[in-house]
């Protein structure tokens, strides 16, 4: 079966950025667990009563501000991410 065919191409793109996206998110997910299991607190001061805070007590994640200011915890996402060692995914 030639799965690039006129009818068939639109189907398998949309399946395989269905199964990237589910394989990114597991990724994410392994991450913030990670994070987690080093340091169980690590998200203590920046989630309070269904709200997010940043370490200047700034409500919310400023994404509109000049210059842009990194989130708090941004970097150490960042790194926890490179950190996930490869897995089976969907893919």
């Amino acid at each position: 079966m030639n799965l690039y065919t006129p009818s068939s191409q639109n189907t398998w793109l949309f399946q395989v950025a269905a199964a990237l996206s589910v394989d990114a998110l597991e990724a994410f997910r392994r991450a913030l667990d990670e994070m987690v299991g080093r340091r169980h607190d690590v998200f203590h001061s920046t989630f309070r009563r269904g709200v997010v805070y940043n370490l200047n007590r700034t409500l919310g994640v400023p994404c509109n501000t000049r210059p842009v200011l990194p989130w708090m915890h941004g970097t150490e996402i960042f790194y926890s991410l490179k950190r996930v060692r490869t897995f089976v995914g969907v893919v």
